[in-house]
């Protein structure tokens, strides 16, 4: 009976002799691809797992061997660089390594039947457009075209591991849909975005410099940002957090425009209003166009009660007719005492006259206003409400428009 440290040794002196003879012994070459034939492809299958993994699986004819005739070993681990490896690329790559063969030299797993397993771990960094108009209650969805770079489809016939139990060792001409497609059970869950769902597709792409196929796997990946933390955060620090690369404005952005806009207006609109309420009707008098236009014409159409007009004293009468009240000069001199207007020259008694007129305008024009403040007043509020509802009726119509579209 063997000790278990010289069972250690065999083990390695038997995997020691299968690879000199597998690698050395047939003059293997890692530049070579695995077929019998220069005009077979080469059957790849290929998975991934949102944990920086790809699972990469074919089969190599060189490497079989018989377990019974090595001790019972049914598997060998080689330097990835020692052996043939597919030439897999990104093909939306945004930065860093592009291809597996330069980005990592991790051991393979190499089967006695010459399946070949490598799992490389890399980590990807893909394009992806990101549309944030309903930011922050957007999804994204991702995707990561894989395939081979110089090989076209009649010499590696790309798959999905799914497609394993139904592949065929001639070449598949067949597009096909893969759900689920993405290994998540060592994934971790993000505190911003919820991972809705995996799909892949097999694609089939014929471009302009070869007649030949080229095989392509475009993995996608659709996520959820969750709104409840922006949804919180989002009002004061909005400007800060929002995503600055997009290519449309987030819908967000835009009511929180529109709204500032609408303030801005009311606001101008609430000064004009108090300001034409709160004058004073004996020093800034209405204009005539703003008569007509905000107390004859639209209060009409607004369906705005109006005040009953009332006929004033008109302040540009010919002070100095007797028709208008007003008394003449011999109207004055005849009510007079002779005796005070003896020693007045004309002049002067024309200057007293002066005088008299204008205390009596005065107090004219004070008992006019004492007469009919109401009416200046009521103009003033009819014209300020006709204003305040106009710009009602502007922003409510602002307001629709902008939703609607």
């Amino acid at each position: 009976m063997l000790c278990p440290d010289y069972l250690d040794l065999f083990n390695v002196g038997l995997n020691r002799n299968l690879h000199e003879r597998l690698i050395k012994k047939k003059n293997y070459s890692p530049f070579v691809r695995p077929v019998k034939t220069h005009n077979s492809a080469v059957l790849l299958f290929m998975n991934l797992s949102l944990i920086q993994i790809l699972d990469v699986d074919w089969k190599d004819h060189n490497f079989t061997w018989d377990p019974k005739e090595h001790g019972n070993v049914t598997s060998l681990l080689l330097p990835s660089e020692d052996i043939w490896t597919p030439d897999l690329a990104l093909y939306n790559n945004a930065g860093g390594s592009w291809d597996l063969a330069s980005s990592s030299s991790t051991l393979v797993v190499v089967n006695y039947d010459g399946t070949v397993t490598w799992r490389p771990p890399i980590i990807f960094k893909s394009q992806c457009e990101i549309n944030v108009e309903y930011f922050p209650f957007d999804m994204q969805n991702c995707s990561m075209k894989i395939g081979c770079w110089t090989h076209h489809g009649l010499l590696i016939d790309l798959r999905h591991t799914s497609q394993k139990a139904r592949s065929q060792p001639s070449f598949d001409n067949c597009r096909s849909q893969i759900d689920h497609a993405i290994d998540l059970s060592m994934f971790t869950t993000d505190v911003q975005w919820d991972l809705i769902g995996v799909s892949a597709r097999r694609n089939i792409e014929f471009y302009p410099c070869c007649t030949e196929p080229y095989l392509d796997i475009t993995f996608y990946i659709i996520l959820r940002r969750k709104p409840l933390f922006f949804g919180v955060n989002v009002i004061c620090p909005f400007f800060e957090i929002s995503p600055p690369t997009s290519l449309v404005v987030p819908l967000i952005v835009k009511y929180l425009l529109f709204t500032m806009v609408l303030i801005i207006f009311s606001t101008i609109a609430t000064v004009v209003v108090l300001n034409v309420r709160t004058r004073s009707p004996g020093i800034h008098r209405i204009s005539p166009w703003i008569r007509k236009v905000f107390i004859h014409t639209f209060p009409k159409i607004l369906l705005i009660k109006q005040y009953e007009r009332i006929d004033t004293y008109n302040f540009q009468k010919d002070f100095s007719s007797p028709a208008n009240g007003w008394p003449s000069s011999i109207q004055v001199f005849s009510s007079v005492n002779s005796n005070i207007l003896a020693g007045l020259s004309p002049e002067q008694l024309e200057e007293s006259l002066n005088k008299v007129r204008k205390t009596i305008l005065y107090f004219r024009q004070q008992e006019e206003w004492n007469k009919t403040p109401t009416l200046y007043t009521n103009e003033r509020v009819l014209t300020a409400s006709t204003a305040h509802a106009m710009d009602a009726i502007n922003v409510t119509r602002l307001s629709c428009e902008t939703k609607l579209s």
